[in-house]
This record gives structure tokens, C-alpha cells and sequence, in this order.
């Protein structure tokens, strides 16, 4: 190994504004940069994620001289006023987005620019970047070609989600060598160990021979790969947040409690593919890794696994509970089988993880039609699992007297069906959504990625995709919460419908949903946000109209507010622990 232990890792970033949700902490890099140091290995990260750096490289006031046009947009589309002054509006508004969208990325082309000066100052290793769709993804390939260019022995390796869902289609469309699939600490150290710095094939010879799972390698005009291991969870590596991170992030701590899904069978997931088995993380550790955060100012969690099953959510409730840990926290689940003679199970179940700190909950319905979840999306639960499931949980709130926000999400249209099929499904899903009363339903066209059975099966469906449609896919630029017909065409037909034809379909339930008074597509951990700040019911739309324009715009004027807002109650929160408790937990075993 050479004589020098150091790498550049790269969170990679887009020119404008997608989410909240973008802004919180960055656990991923944190827990790869704590590995390594615990291995002796020096790293120095580029992350520009934060609520201030979407400002750089513009004029002073031209975010907030778009905040305003898009106000009055926003404002008569809500009216439905004169479609004349809307479309005189777009015209003003459109060559001010364009200004602002070419000198951001005048100022990201600056940033690769000063990753080159970085790499020369530094004489890292390798330079690892984690990847993010759209733009993000542009970004990062832009840069990585620069570096390539500068230094054609310089090693470069790409992990994140953006990397485990496309695989071998990044390496086909990028000068990245090397992508790590899945967890990335302990396959990132172990290719640290074969680099030559001074030969790329040595390295990437010695990497493709070395059987370094969870990797995929370019050798040799070939590709070779190793699969997916999730490896000892209850050993996972536990972040340690910079000063930085702590001071320009939102303090919602994205924690592992397991891998994977205990169903991992539905047609449009990929994560199968990623994490072939679940693999659900000892409960005694998860509350040690909130101790943690705890102590570093951190009182808000968002669970990572696909689903985090009651039972494992009620054994770590009762962990939280007995050591009175002040917490509050997110995640995903699945509806429960048989729900409907089970209701007092579950609302028992629920009031011990609401009382634990349960503050909002994401439930993949999909479908309110049962022999399309079942042929289509093989999604395993009923219309009556998916409604009882939640009725639970909504009495376990009541009786608790805590609130425990319950964000529904769909996909429509589906694909396999014709247009005439479709008009009914639009009606199950209505009926779901009015027999649910969830605070939000999230509304999502039907992706197609690889390694899902409906890009594998493709046919079978009823989709047609372009010869270039993953890598156009790859950087696909979309953002939840624009209208569907803000998105970008893509080469993709499903049910013999074009991507715009779909889209219409996604916009036109999300509009009758909306109109019998449900919130639509506002995410969870942004409802956890707005639900801190003290948005509830029907406050929540306007929460979200202003975090709209602030992401159209760039501007963040509401932004500052949330952040503001839920760091101070992140960090309330968590200084109400009693710090002998959560040493007492952190120290027990160690």
C-alpha cells in the first residue's frame, strides 16, 4: 500500500434545490469516513449540500425576484385565473430561471475546478464520490472526466444509491473505474489496500482479482463483479458528525435498523437487488447509535431500512421506554397481514412505538385494487390490510394523545393495463385514499429501473423502452413536488401511452385527491418537519406551498425558518436526555 493514507470523497450536488430532505445529515459519508479513521486512514470530504451553497454564484436578490414571480404563478393557478397573464408570467419568469440555472452551474464547474487544485495539494489515494440522480449525476461525471484528464492514474470510485440501482450502466457512461454496491465501508478500505498510484491497470487488476465483494470493476476492456453482502450489522459503524455537518445540515439523523426488506418480492424494487435478504439490526445497538446523536445534539431519526416490522419497532420502543430516552422518529412500513382481526394487536403494538417517540409513518399501498397489487405490483397485503393497518395506528395516536402523521403512497397509472382498466383503478385508489385519511398520499408515475421485474420483464407490462433510456434515466432531473407536467420527457411508453400521457394521468388523480381535501405528495420527513414547527391538518398545505417556492425558485426564505426551527428542537430534544443514562447505554458491552 503507498506510503500515504488519505482520500477525497465527494457528495455529489445539483445546481438547484430538490428537497429537505437533501439538507439533513449526510450518515453515509460519516460512516465511511469513521471507519476508515478507525483503520488509519485520513479523509477529506467535499460536501456542498447545505441550506447556503445554492446561493453561490448569483447576483444578490435574483433568488428572491424569482421567488416572487413564481408567487403570483403559484397564486393564479390556485385561483384558476386568466391563462393570458399566467402564460405572460412564464415568459418573464422562464429567461431569469435560465440566468440563474447557467450561472449555477458556471459556479459547479468552479467547484470541479477546486476538486482538481484539492487532489493536487492532497495527492489522495483515490477520489470516491457518492452519487445522486439527475443533475447530481451530471455533475459528478463532469467532474470525474476533469480529474480523469488531470490525472489518468487517479482512481476513481462512485457508491450511494445513484451506484447500486444502475451497476455497470454507470461504468458504461462515466470515467468512474469502480463501483461500490451496497455498503461501501468495508469495500472501499479493502480496495484503499491494492492501489498503486502510479499504474490505474495494477490497481484495477489487483481489485478485480481480489474478490472484494459488493464491487464492480473495470479490467482489462471488461467488467467483473462480486456480489452483494450485507455483512455483520450489529457491527455497523457508528458516525461521528464534523463540526461542519452539525452547523450546516438538518439535525434528522438518517439511522440503519436493518437492511433490505422482509418481503423484498414486489415487481418495481430494486432493492433486491442490493440487499438480496433482510437483515434487521439488534435493537440494543440502534439505541446505542441514538445515544450517540443523542449526546452529539441530535433528537430527531429517520429508520432507513425499506420496512421496519412492528415487531422490531415495538421490542425497540420498549428499549427507548425503559431507558426514558427522549426521542422522536420516522419510518417506513408495511401494511400487516390479516389487520382487520388483528386491531388491537397492532394498536397496542403502535402505542408503545408512539409513545417511544413515533412521529410519522410511510406505507407503500400502491394500489387500492387487490388483484392488481397482487399481479402487478406482487405487493403481498390487501385493500383491508392497508386500511386497518392504519386505522390502528390512527387509535393508538388518539389513545396515546400524541400525534403520529401516516404518509400513504401510491403508483399510478400502473402499468399493464389499458386506459378503460385504468378508470377503475383511479376509483380503488380514491376509495383507499377516503377510507384511510392519511396526511399525505404521495403520487409517483411508474418507474422502471433495472434489475426490477418490470424492466426485466418489460413486456410482460406492457413497457417499451428506448435503446438509451437507462442512461438517459440516469440523469433524469425530477423533483416530488413540481406538478408531473414540470417533469421532462423521457423515451418510455407504457399501456401504448407516451411519458406525457402517463404524467397526465399521475397529475389528474393527484388533482381529485387534492380537491376532496387531502394533501398530496408532501413527503415524511418533511411532514416531521412541518409537524415540529407546529403544521398539522390542513396547515400543512401551507407548509408546503412555501417550501414549492422556495424550491422553484432557490430562494430560502422559508428555509431558513425550518431549518432554523427543527434544529433548535433536534437539539432541545435531545439536551433533556440525562447524560449519565445515555453513557450508561453507550458504554454498556463496549
Amino acid at each position: 500500500m503507498h506510503s500515504a493514507k488519505n482520500i477525497i470523497l465527494v457528495n455529489s450536488i445539483s445546481p438547484r434545490k430538490r428537497s429537505f430532505s437533501d439538507n439533513c445529515l449526510e450518515n453515509g459519508i460519516s460512516i465511511i469516513v469513521s471507519y476508515l479513521k478507525s483503520k488509519g486512514v485520513d479523509t477529506y470530504v467535499v460536501d456542498h449540500q447545505n441550506l447556503t451553497d445554492y446561493k453561490k454564484g448569483l447576483p444578490p436578490g435574483i433568488l428572491k425576484l424569482l421567488r416572487f414571480l413564481y408567487s403570483i404563478q403559484l397564486y393564479l393557478f390556485e385561483k384558476n385565473k386568466s391563462k393570458a397573464i399566467t402564460t405572460i408570467l412564464f415568459l418573464i419568469t422562464s429567461p431569469v430561471q435560465r440566468i440563474v440555472d447557467k450561472l449555477r452551474w458556471t459556479y459547479l464547474n468552479h467547484l470541479s475546478s477546486k476538486i482538481i487544485t484539492l487532489i493536487k495539494q492532497n495527492q489522495p489515494l483515490t477520489v470516491g464520490f457518492k452519487l445522486w440522480h439527475g443533475d447530481a449525476y451530471k455533475w459528478a461525471k463532469i467532474t470525474a472526466s476533469q480529474i480523469k484528464r488531470n490525472y489518468p492514474n487517479m482512481l476513481l470510485i462512485a457508491g450511494g444509491p445513484h451506484a447500486s440501482i444502475y451497476g455497470k450502466h454507470i461504468l458504461d457512461d462515466s470515467d468512474f473505474d469502480i463501483l461500490v454496491v451496497g455498503e461501501g465501508e468495508y469495500a472501499l478500505y479493502e480496495i484503499i489496500k491494492k492501489i498503486n498510484p502510479n499504474n490505474i491497470n495494477d490497481t484495477l487488476h489487483a481489485v478485480s482479482t481480489s474478490q472484494i465483494q459488493n464491487t464492480i470493476v473495470k479490467s482489462n476492456g471488461g467488467i467483473t463483479y462480486e456480489p452483494a453482502k450485507v455483512n455483520d450489522i450489529s457491527s455497523k459503524t457508528i458516525s461521528e458528525y464534523s463540526k461542519y455537518q452539525l452547523t450546516s445540515k438538518i439535525l434528522i439523523h438518517p439511522i440503519i435498523d436493518g437492511l433490505g426488506c422482509p418481503w423484498s418480492k414486489c415487481y418495481f424494487c430494486a432493492h433486491p437487488s442490493i440487499y438480496p435478504n433482510y437483515k434487521a439490526r439488534p435493537v440494543e445497538k440502534t439505541v446505542k447509535e441514538m445515544a450517540y446523536m443523542l449526546k452529539q445534539g441530535i433528537g430527531l431519526f429517520r429508520f432507513c431500512a425499506s420496512d421496519t416490522p412492528v415487531a422490531i419497532a415495538g421490542k425497540l420502543a420498549k428499549q427507548i421506554l425503559e431507558h426514558d430516552m427522549k426521542v422522536e422518529f420516522a419510518f417506513f412500513s408495511r401494511a400487516i397481514k390479516n389487520a382487520q382481526s388483528n386491531q388491537d394487536f397492532i394498536k397496542n403494538m403502535y402505542k408503545d412505538i408512539i409513545q417511544a417517540g413515533l412521529r410519522c409513518v410511510f406505507i407503500g399501498a400502491e394500489c387500492g385494487n387487490n388483484e392488481v397489487n397482487i399481479r402487478i405490483f406482487n405487493k403481498n397485503v390487501t385493500d383491508l390490510d392497508i386500511i386497518y393497518t392504519i386505522k390502528s395506528i390512527r387509535l393508538a395516536s388518539v389513545e396515546c394523545n400524541l400525534p403520529c402523521s401516516i404518509i400513504l403512497a401510491t403508483i399510478y397509472p400502473p402499468p399493464g393495463l389499458n386506459r378503460e382498466e385504468l378508470k377503475g383503478i383511479e376509483e380503488d385508489n380514491l376509495r383507499l385514499v377516503e377510507q384511510c385519511e392519511p396526511d399525505s398520499v404521495l403520487i409517483t408515475p411508474p418507474g422502471t429501473f433495472p434489475n426490477t421485474q418490470w424492466y426485466d420483464k418489460k413486456e410482460d407490462f406492457g413497457i417499451q423502452l428506448s435503446e438509451d433510456y437507462i442512461k438517459r434515466l440516469m440523469s433524469y432531473e425530477y423533483v416530488l413536488y413540481k406538478p408531473r407536467k414540470m417533469w421532462p420527457k423521457i423515451d418510455i411508453k407504457i399501456n401504448n401511452m407516451t411519458w406525457s400521457e402517463i404524467m397526465e394521468y399521475t397529475d389528474n388523480i393527484g388533482k381529485r385527491i387534492a380537491k376532496e381535501g387531502y394533501l398530496v405528495n408532501m413527503p415524511d420527513e418533511e411532514i416531521m418537519m412541518a409537524n415540529v414547527m407546529g403544521y398539522f391538518g390542513q396547515k400543512l398545505k401551507g407548509f408546503k406551498r412555501e417550501v414549492l417556492l422556495d424550491i422553484l425558485s432557490g430562494d430560502d426564505t422559508f428555509s431558513k425558518i425550518v431549518y432554523d426551527s427543527v434544529n433548535q428542537y433536534s437539539k432541545r430534544l435531545a439536551y433533556s436526555n440525562d447524560m449519565k443514562m445515555l453513557n450508561n447505554i453507550i458504554n454498556k458491552d463496549s
